[in-house]
């Protein structure tokens, strides 16, 4: 898991480059994502997920992919990958 540090890295890299980017590509979902595919975040990953999710809100980007939960599903933006693969542009 990320410690203290490398999430702030990554908050300041977003910012300096205006908090918007094309793709956003992780393992784990934001909390609320990982909730609407009927997961529950494990402990250890709680804080990453919360993090996520403040990502999620503080950034402008146009899909979010994600590949933890072993399931091919799109949620609007979000996309859980799984078995398909996808072709960014």
């Amino acid at each position: 898991m990320p410690n203290e540090t490398e999430y702030e890295n990554g908050t300041e890299n977003l910012r300096l480059i205006g908090n918007k980017v094309d793709y956003i590509i992780t393992h784990v979902a934001p909390t609320e994502i990982a909730s609407r595919l009927g997961k529950t975040p494990v402990e250890e990953e709680k804080e990453l997920n919360d993090y996520l999710t403040r990502v999620s809100t503080d950034n402008d980007y146009s899909e979010w992919f994600f590949g933890h939960y072993h399931v091919d599903r799109d949620l609007g933006q979000f996309h859980s990958v799984f078995r398909i693969i996808r072709v960014l542009p």
